[in-house]
């Protein structure tokens, strides 16, 4: 802003003092895109979080088929024993 026609050329496009290139948006636009960011953060986890849980759902079931097969097999008639031999 001196005398020196070149001092404005290599100073930063962003400096307050000379007000933003392109007008107060690009502050919106930023906000807007690390706000869609984190929308898609926050969905990515949650459909970690349900694989997960159905993963663990699933495991359960086949534990779960497991103990009642073994059930089965000590209760069958090869199986039982008499508290009186």
């Amino acid at each position: 802003m001196g005398t020196d026609p070149d001092s404005d050329r290599f100073a930063c496009k962003s400096d307050p003092a000379k007000g933003a290139v392109g007008g107060e948006g690009g502050d919106e636009d930023d906000k807007e895109k690390e706000e869609e960011a984190e929308r898609e953060r926050q969905e990515a986890i949650r459909e970690a979080e349900e694989r997960r849980k159905e993963k663990h759902r699933k495991m359960e079931e086949e534990r779960e088929k497991m103990r009642q097969e073994i059930r089965d097999k000590v209760n069958s008639d090869n199986y039982v024993y008499s508290i009186f031999d």
